[in-house]
């Protein structure tokens, strides 16, 4: 099996944590547009043939497992078509006072409403890296797989604006794919080796997505602990844990996605959990 992975040249001068280098797209966009690539996938097919992640319950469980059972408000940037985790911490959370689901997509937000509304849900179109806590500061933020753009400045920005409307105290919850996940995936899978071959760029975190035709940054935990501290956050290591998708509901998806039939074989990525002090 062969592969092709870029390594690019490491950033330097990393002299204060406002310094880090940031990373550049190694691979052509096949439209200019970010945006377009995702307002297509919403129009196109739902948005049904990416993998979501939210779609299983062991999921939502783990992703609110250190959510406080007396949690008011909860904002979810970039929250998509699936309004899986809504459902699930309307239903297990009684306590919540609002849900606000923004994403800068109409049409996902009109897809998702039109799947699962509810009078404590708020669906608003915004821009996460513009985010401001106009009408008070959440309990927590949670962000599922939606900080992943080709521009590193963006995805820090972002980052930043979670920090932003977040309360003293409250929490952030977030998933972050990881390129190294990739690079395991396409060096073990044949089904997925001619998929991912030739698409990674391992030294700058960055995965050209052939069936979305466009470039994503799957951050390493190092790379997310920079960004996190940069962003205003004190962070740990320990605030970083891997989560791994195995469950049969992810075998079912791994086969009608990818044709994946080996369940020994599974996608996995980093979940960050950090309070803002």
């Amino acid at each position: 099996m062969t592969h092709r992975f870029l390594i690019s040249e490491p950033e330097t001068n990393y002299a204060s944590y406002s310094e880090f280098g940031t990373i550049e797209s190694s691979f052509p966009l096949k439209r200019k547009n970010e945006k377009d690539c995702w307002e297509k996938n919403y129009l196109e097919n739902y948005y049904d043939e990416v993998l979501n992640v939210t779609g299983c319950q062991r999921v939502n469980q783990r992703i609110t497992q250190c959510l406080d059972p007396t949690v008011q408000r909860v904002h979810i940037p970039g929250c998509g078509s699936k309004p899986h985790l809504q459902r699930y911490l309307i239903e297990n959370f009684p306590n919540l006072d609002k849900v606000i689901c923004t994403d800068w997509s109409e049409t996902a937000l009109t897809l998702a409403r039109r799947s699962f509304d509810h009078p404590k849900l708020v669906y608003q179109q915004a821009d996460t890296s513009q985010l401001n806590p106009d009408d008070g500061p959440c309990d927590c933020v949670i962000v599922v797989n939606s900080i992943l753009s080709a521009s590193d400045i963006l995805n820090r920005q972002m980052i930043r604006a979670c920090h932003r409307v977040l309360k003293q105290g409250g929490l952030f919850i977030g998933l972050f794919p990881d390129v190294l996940c990739s690079v395991e995936l396409s060096s073990i899978s044949s089904e997925l080796s001619e998929l991912l071959d030739g698409t990674i760029d391992v030294g700058k975190n960055m995965v050209y997505e052939r069936r979305q035709g466009m470039n994503q940054i799957f951050y390493t935990p190092l790379r997310l602990k920079q960004i996190f501290i940069e962003a205003g956050f004190e962070i740990k290591f320990d605030h970083i844990q891997r989560i791994a998708f195995d469950s049969p509901f992810f075998q079912g998806e791994y086969l009608r996605l990818y044709g994946l039939q080996d369940p020994d074989l599974c996608i996995w990525e980093n979940i960050v959990e950090v309070k803002k002090s």
